[in-house]
């Protein structure tokens, strides 16, 4: 090989380089198909691409509780609405029975863009550094806008007076997830 065909071929691999990293930025938020979005997500994603976008204090055991966040999304795709509670359950036990009824509301220029009542327990999730359970999801953009700014708030309209007594201090939180 000469001189010229190796800066040549540098130049390729920069320049290849370039386009796969701006190609992913605009897959992860959804600007290209949804394909490229996943296979992205799969093996190049960001730092940040699970990391919560807001979190908040939300007392389940008092009515009248409210938590006001304000979300920017990043990235297009699932998004979860969780609760993340502060005393550790074993993994693989189903450790939540609670009977609370709260509102979700998505404002988006002072427009109600989402709404969801929610009634108990979803699905329970673990980590290695924490657990809770899924209160909602929702896609973005389809239910909510990509990098516009998203008032979320939730309402407790009937609190489960055990609840953190037996779970712990309980928070808000808003994060995107995984699609398999």
């Amino acid at each position: 090989m000469t001189s010229v065909s190796i800066w040549v071929l540098l130049a390729v691999l920069v320049l290849g380089g370039i386009a796969a990293w701006a190609t992913r930025l605009l897959a992860l938020k959804g600007r290209l198909s949804t394909d490229l979005r996943l296979l992205f997500a799969a093996f190049a994603a960001p730092s940040d691409y699970f990391v919560p976008l807001q979190k908040s204090t939300l007392a389940l055991s008092r009515k009248g509780s409210q938590a006001t966040m304000t979300l920017r999304h990043k990235y297009a795709g699932k998004h979860v609405v969780e609760i993340s509670v502060s005393k550790r359950t074993p993994v693989g036990v189903v450790p939540y029975q609670a009977k609370f009824d709260l509102s979700l509301e998505c404002f988006v220029g002072g427009r109600t863009r989402l709404s969801r009542r929610i009634h108990g327990v979803g699905d329970p999730w673990w980590t290695h550094s924490a657990n809770g359970f899924t209160l909602t999801t929702y896609t973005v953009p389809d239910d909510l806008p990509l990098e516009g700014e998203v008032k979320l708030v939730a309402t407790v309209h009937d609190g489960d007076a055990e609840f953190e007594q037996l779970y712990g201090a309980t928070t808000l939180l808003v994060r995107k997830e995984s699609e398999k």
